[in-house]
Formats: structure tokens, sequence, C-alpha cells
């Protein structure tokens, strides 16, 4: 009896010991090769290696492209040509007193290289509302980029939390095995003293196995935060990956008045709003550009002649140039650019409508993401002060079942409480860094 009850003495001091490991400093698996990474070291090599990133940064630049190639439009253009023309007979006129009746009047063979140079001087503010709709393009690619920047953050956040949270909640199975362990050790011992049911170890397996369980499901919840964070980051879905940062609590002191005034001034979609409003104004200006004339000034230099070096002939001289200035205009087209300007003014309303409305999004994003950060912040205060119940709550169960005024099945409550009430701090802990994530994502910020 004597060595039973200092074997049981052995394993009570091994519970309490489980016990006190506080869950927080549970950590991923060791042994493995680590590649150790802070959130802002996650954040840096999802921006180099995005896909989509990427592309956006492509779109920026073919925009760039297309206001350097509206840029052109200003200038002269140039072109060049080089005929050969062959007649079946040479130009002639009618002359009686000449041989056969006829004079030749020109070649039979006429090679010709031509230059023409048109310098366009006015086409009803077309040029310059067309440059400015290509710089406005750029605008919004560049947008665009921001927003997939901003939108990146969130995810590699969200993700990056989910390892965290995936790490410290198998850190909670494991211990909850260890616990268990212990207890069906300790039951095993009172049965075999006689001082206990056969059903308190019976009990104790059962509660063991679904704690195994809960490891097995636990581990592989880990697994595929891993892999869904080395996705985002462009690595091996089984890279190993150990993360610096901790899952904590940090608050975020801003006032719901700041927010909403950030995200009205921050937010890429707004931003493209104020573009595509823009970019109506100036689609109505294109528009109207039909109702002027155009005016250009050409310039044409000409070498002629009957052989293939054009050096002129008897009937041709080698060279001649000529300018010209040209006024064009369509003064009847049955409407087309009045409806066209019509058209556009409706689209400029559209735009308008759009962005208020987005606005509105906006501030109702934001007012979602606020209360979400508050109640997350509450949640996890509850949840910790529950953390502290279940472990005196557990700590008295075993007093008393050593005691033997308690029976195995409160020990194994109380130790199922305290899984799910440190489940549930670590879980708050989550839903809190993501909520303070999404309101900086409704405010159009990256930052951490």
């Amino acid at each position: 009896m004597a060595r039973v009850r200092l074997k049981y003495i052995w394993v009570w001091i091994l519970t309490v010991f489980f016990l006190a490991v506080p869950a927080k400093g549970v950590s991923a698996s060791e042994g493995e090769p680590k590649h150790e990474m802070t959130i802002r070291d996650c954040l840096d090599i999802s921006f180099e290696k995005n896909l989509g990133l990427k592309s956006a940064k492509e779109e920026v630049a073919a925009r760039e492209y297309e206001r350097r190639a509206a840029v052109a439009e200003f200038l002269f253009k140039g072109t060049t040509s080089y005929t050969y023309t062959r007649l079946n007979e040479p130009p002639s006129m009618r002359f009686p007193t000449a041989p056969g009746g006829r004079i030749d009047t020109g070649d039979q063979n006429v090679y010709q290289w031509s230059t023409t140079a048109v310098q366009p001087i006015f086409k009803g503010f077309a040029t310059y509302s067309n440059y400015q709709l290509s710089k406005l393009g750029l605008n919004v690619a560049e947008v665009r980029r921001i927003q997939a920047r901003i939108d990146l953050a969130f995810q590699v956040k969200a993700a990056y939390h989910a390892v965290l949270n995936a790490e410290k909640l198998k850190g909670v199975e494991e211990q909850a095995v260890k616990t268990l362990e212990a207890h069906l050790e300790v039951a095993q011992n009172f049965y075999e003293a006689g001082m206990s049911p056969k059903i308190d170890v019976l009990n104790a397996e059962v509660e063991l196995a679904d704690a195994r369980q809960g490891l097995i499901t636990a581990e592989n919840n880990l697994s595929v935060a891993r892999s869904r964070l080395n996705n985002l980051l462009r690595r091996g879905m089984d890279d190993p990956i150990v993360l610096l940062d901790r899952l904590e609590m940090m608050p975020y002191r801003v006032s719901y008045e700041e927010c909403v005034a950030t995200a009205l001034t921050r937010r890429p979609e707004l931003k493209e709003g104020g573009l595509n409003i823009e970019i109506a104004r100036r689609t109505i200006t294109l528009a109207c550009s039909g109702f002027y004339p155009h005016l250009s000034l050409q310039s044409t230099y000409t070498r002629q002649g009957d052989d293939p070096g054009v050096n002129g002939s008897e009937f041709l001289d080698q060279e001649e140039w000529s300018m010209m200035v040209k006024a064009e205009w369509n003064f009847w087209e049955w409407g087309r650019n009045y409806y066209a300007v019509l058209a556009a003014k409706r689209r400029l309303k559209e735009a308008e409508n759009t962005l208020e409305e987005m606005k509105d999004a906006a501030r109702l994003r934001v007012k979602e993401a606020y209360l979400g950060l508050e109640e997350a912040e509450k949640k996890v205060k509850v949840a910790e002060k529950t953390v502290e119940q279940a472990v005196e709550n557990l700590r008295m169960s075993e007093e008393r079942y050593a005691q033997h005024v308690a029976i195995s099945t409160e020990v194994l409550d109380a130790q199922t409480l305290l899984t799910k009430a440190r489940t549930n701090y670590f879980t708050s802990l989550t839903q809190h860094n993501d909520a303070k994530a999404r309101l900086l994502n409704s405010m159009g910020l990256e930052g951490l």
C-alpha cells in the first residue's frame, strides 16, 4: 500500500507540473528545420513574389506606355513611299506634223519616291483629351495596384494569425493528452489498490482517446494553416516555417470618426471612383471634338524619274516639294456627335452616383470592422478570465479526487472545460488580430 501511495504522489506531482506550464508557451514542433519569420517578413516576401501583385505592376507599366503613345499624337507623323508605274504606252498627244502623228508627253516607266510629314494643329481638343485619358488610365492602374497590395496584406496577416492559432490549439491538445494520461495512471493505481471502481479507469481511457483524436485534428489543422501561408508566400506547401511573433492582444486606440476620415481619403476604390468621374468629364470633351473643324499642316518632298534611281527624265523634274494647310470639318453626321455627348454626360452622372454609393459602403465597412474589433477585445478579456477559473476548477477537482471526495468524472469534466476555455481564449485572440487587420483594410491601410 505504501508503494502504491508513493507512486500516486509522483503521478500527482507530474500532473501539477503539467497544469503549471502555461499553454501560451507551447510552440511548433521541435526538431524540424526552422525558417523563422515575423509577420513583416511574410508581408515583404508576398509583396515580392505574389503573381497577382506582379500582374498589377505589369498593368501599370502597360498604362505608362499607353501614356507615352498618346504624347506622340501631339507630334508630326512622317511617311515615305516608293512606287513604280508602267503604262501600256507612253503618254502622248496628237500632232499632225509629228512623225506618226503623235508627240510623247511623258515616260512609259515612272519611278517615284516621296516623303510626307503631317503636323496636326487642331483636332477639336481630341488629342489633348486622349492624352489626359491615358494619364487617368495610368492613375487607375496604380490605384488598383495599391488595392491589390492592401488586400494581399490582409490575406497574409489572416493566414499568419491562423498558423499562430493552430500552433496554440495544438499545444492545448498536447497538454490535455498529457494531463489525461497522468489522470489515467492515477485512476489505474486507485483501481489496483481497490480505492476506486473500474469505471473510473474506463472513463479516463475514453476521455484520453477523445483527446488524442483532438490532437490529431489539431496537427492536421496546423499543417493546413502552414500550407496556406506558404502558398501566399509562393513557397513549397510543406516547407517548414516557424513564426516569431506571438498571438497576443494589442489594442488599437483610434476613434471611429478618425477611422472613417482615413477610409474616405485612403480607400483605393474611392480614389478610383474619383478618377472615373474625371475620365467621364474628359470623355465629354472628347465627344465634343466632333463639332469642331480639324486643322493640319502637311509637307511633301518627292523625287521621280524614268529609272529606279529617280534621277528625273526628259519629262519629269528630279525633285519637287510642297506645303499644304488642310482644314476639314464634318458638319453633318445625323446627330452622331450630339448623341455621343449626351451618352458621355450620362456616364458622368453614373460615375458620380457610384462614388457616393462606394463612400456609403466604406463607412459601413469601417463601422462593422470597428465594432468587430471592440467585440473581439471584450471576448478576449472574458476568455482570459475563464481560463483562470477553469485552471482553478481542475486543480480543485484533482485535489478532491485525491482525497476521495470527488469521482473521476468530475476531474474529466474539469479537464474538458479547461481545454474548451483555452481553445476559446486562443480563438478569441486570433479573432481580435483578424478584426484589427480587417479594420486597417477597411481604412485602406496595410500596416500592422
